[in-house]
């Protein structure tokens, strides 16, 4: 499991790598084709990253998939978070299994806290450091679910 999590870091790494060169100037602009493109180069990122999962147990899948869509709702705002989202959603309901009752609002966590904390801090540069607690904040929603009634019971 170790060596799966291990390439799917090495996996958003290099997505990371290759999507940062779509980023030719600051600030972007947000509308015309080159903003559409890149948002259909997130959500491909988070399905690249979602192929390649560690699984601890069948139907229950552990990735970085909700790191691009992170990035894209901490820069362009919630709907364009979510509208990178639904992909990586839909094909994870499409595999099912237990773990896609936590993945769905897991994902849908990230966003809604993402968008909360989008006003407080910047989307990218060195001033994002000294708010690295709010990562914790913005990942920490993805167990989130876990905790539901009913939501340990994917487990077993």
């Amino acid at each position: 499991m170790l060596r799966e999590l291990f390439f799917n870091f090495c996996l958003l790494i290099s997505v990371h790598s290759v999507l940062r060169f779509t980023f030719r100037s600051w600030p972007t602009s947000r509308s015309g084709p080159v903003p559409m493109a890149r948002l259909a180069a997130f959500a491909a990122a988070t399905l690249l990253l979602l192929l390649f999962p560690a699984q601890p147990t069948p139907g229950i899948v552990l990735d970085a998939r909700a790191v691009p869509v992170a990035f894209v709702t901490l820069q362009f705002g919630p709907l364009p978070g979510l509208l990178v989202a639904l992909p990586a959603l839909a094909y994870r309901i499409w595999l099912g299994g237990a773990g896609v009752y936590a993945a769905v609002p897991s994902l849908l966590a990230v966003i809604g806290v993402t968008a909360l904390l989008r006003r407080r801090i910047p989307a990218v540069g060195p001033l994002f450091w000294p708010h690295w607690p709010s990562l914790i904040l913005m990942f920490g929603a993805n167990g989130l679910p876990l905790l539901l009634p009913g939501g340990s019971s994917i487990w077993t």
